[in-house]
């Protein structure tokens, strides 16, 4: 039987899948522990936006300027997930900045 690609990857997903708990303890326990962290990771996410949201509107920058920090990210200034998460966070909200531009326009 010959294995495709796709054939391995579900074959290795259903593997992963079947991956049994140490005790069934704890495997209640890590699901609640998931949902509390995927919790603070939500909070966490309105916390920036709402961040960056108020610093356009005092003025201290322009929302073009979050994209190039985000786009120029020097090591100094963040991990390299930390600003993944970051500028997801900004591409899925920029549009929420556009009323801050004058033209209403952002750059790509």
């Amino acid at each position: 039987m010959k294995l495709t690609k796709s054939k391995l990857k579900e074959m290795i997903k259903e593997e992963l899948n079947e991956m049994a708990f140490s005790d069934a303890q704890a495997g209640q326990n890590v699901t609640k522990a998931i949902k509390q962290y995927a919790d603070m990771l939500g909070k966490a996410s309105q916390q920036i936006i709402k961040g960056m949201l108020e610093s356009v509107k005092r003025g201290e920058f322009q929302p073009l300027d979050i994209q190039a920090a985000l786009q120029r990210n020097k090591p100094s200034q963040a991990h390299g997930y930390e600003a993944q998460f970051i500028s997801d966070l900004w591409l899925k909200t920029r549009d929420k900045f556009r009323k801050y531009i004058p033209k209403g326009k952002l750059r790509r």
